[in-house]
């Protein structure tokens, strides 16, 4: 058993993908979902894979008003595992993304001996984005 995918809600697909590039995206699979029950709405879907193989699936309603885009408590972040925090902070800088909070080192064994060191940023649609580095 493995982890498959991790949704996210988004108001913009192609500037998800686009964000998500920032990452290393490569986009599997785009489809449009029809729901049964309710004439003219329906789900345009992207499958990207991010970092290697980790898969986010892009949900844009054609419903938006009726979908809450926020987390809610529902949904807390996702977390990309990087070489270097602080590389990777001036890589998204330098293409316009600048809503991280300070990198902070933290110990946890349970992840690493040396401890990590993370920081969090907002996606397109609010999402919060964990980096986090393993330190030796």
């Amino acid at each position: 058993m493995r982890l498959h995918h991790v949704a996210l809600h988004t108001r913009d697909t192609d500037r998800a993908i686009a964000f998500y590039n920032l990452f290393g995206g490569k986009i599997i699979d785009q489809t449009v979902t029809y729901i049964a029950n309710k004439p003219g709405h329906f789900w345009k879907l992207t499958l990207m894979e991010v970092a290697g193989d980790f898969v986010i699936e892009f949900k844009e309603p054609s419903f938006p008003e009726q979908m809450p885009l926020s987390d809610d408590g529902f949904f807390n972040h996702i977390c990309l595992q990087v070489d270097d925090v602080e590389q990777m902070i001036d890589y998204l800088r330098s293409r316009g993304v600048d809503t991280f909070i300070p990198p902070v080192l933290r110990k946890h064994e349970i992840y690493s001996p040396g401890g990590i060191k993370n920081t969090f940023l907002r996606g397109p649609d609010g999402e919060q984005i964990e980096l986090i580095e393993y330190l030796e």
